[in-house]
């Protein structure tokens, strides 16, 4: 969309959306890289049992919620003016709600058919209630529910792949979201881009991420040109799945061909 100029990074959401004038709103660069001062959000009062009882994983912490609270929400909350790395969930519903509005079509159709035409992912697709309601592993997604913007995005191993060398061989095309905008404030050399961490030094950027007994994790170097995908369906700590991810790009760095071995030889045995 900044290709096309169909949207500009340094307008406010106020810009595209009509909102509170009294409100001094982010930049639209501000919520892509998590420095808009929208802290995450999460309905305590509604979730707060299931949270002590049974903990994150059994209940969407942002169901029940659509378009409107949003719209609603985005007239009353006062974004923190200093410009501060928190990743926020809410930065991805606000954006969503802004290629919509620019769009003129729903987000999910918006990015649907970007991904199935640009890089292929045919396999991949938003959650919705029909789909979710008695999948024991995730969190229940109602259809108009404006976070799935954040998380609600079901994929494969191979359609991920094909994400990240989208990401690998299209680097002049999205250097902008490649930038190292920001520190992370989690560590002083970590930056971040449009929501990719890196090392300021470095030339890889991972995400990681999770949603219900789902976790992931997901890492592209641009110079060696290695990509990581982790999709798990357990209820584990990310760290651990970040770790995991680490240790198989180190010795895929060091020796590209070990992995491919490595997963031959367990093929046969498994075979």
């Amino acid at each position: 969309m900044v290709n096309r100029g169909t949207i500009d990074l340094e307008k406010k959401v106020n810009d595209y959306v009509n909102l509170n004038s009294r409100i001094r709103y982010p930049i639209i660069e501000d919520l892509l890289t998590h420095t808009s001062g929208y802290h995450a959000f999460i309905p305590l009062f509604s979730s707060i049992w299931v949270l002590i009882s049974k903990g994150f994983n059994k209940k969407n912490i942002y169901q029940n919620l659509n378009e409107d609270w949003l719209y609603q929400s985005l007239k009353k909350i006062r974004p923190l003016r200093k410009r501060k790395y928190r990743y926020s969930d809410y930065n991805y519903a606000v954006l969503a709600l802004i290629i919509q509005t620019i769009e003129q079509r729903p987000y999910k159709q918006v990015i649907i058919d970007y991904i199935q035409s640009e890089i292929g992912m045919t396999n991949t697709f938003y959650g919705s209630e029909a789909q979710t309601k008695n999948h024991k592993y995730s969190w229940l997604w109602e259809d108009n529910n404006p976070f799935l913007a954040s998380g609600g995005l079901f994929s494969t191993i191979e359609d991920m792949l094909l994400f990240l060398n989208f990401q690998l061989q299209n680097q002049e095309r999205l250097n902008i979201s490649h930038a190292k905008y920001h520190r992370t404030n989690i560590n002083r050399d970590v930056y971040t881009g449009f929501s990719w961490n890196s090392f300021y030094k470095g030339k890889f950027y991972w995400h990681i991420g999770g949603q219900g007994y789902y976790r992931s994790y997901v890492l592209f170097d641009l110079k060696k040109e290695i990509s990581i995908v982790i999709l798990s369906t357990v209820d584990v700590d990310i760290q651990h799945v970040s770790r995991l991810g680490s240790s198989l790009y180190r010795n895929a760095k060091r020796n590209p061909a070990s992995l491919q071995n490595f997963f031959e030889i367990y093929k046969g045995l498994t075979t």
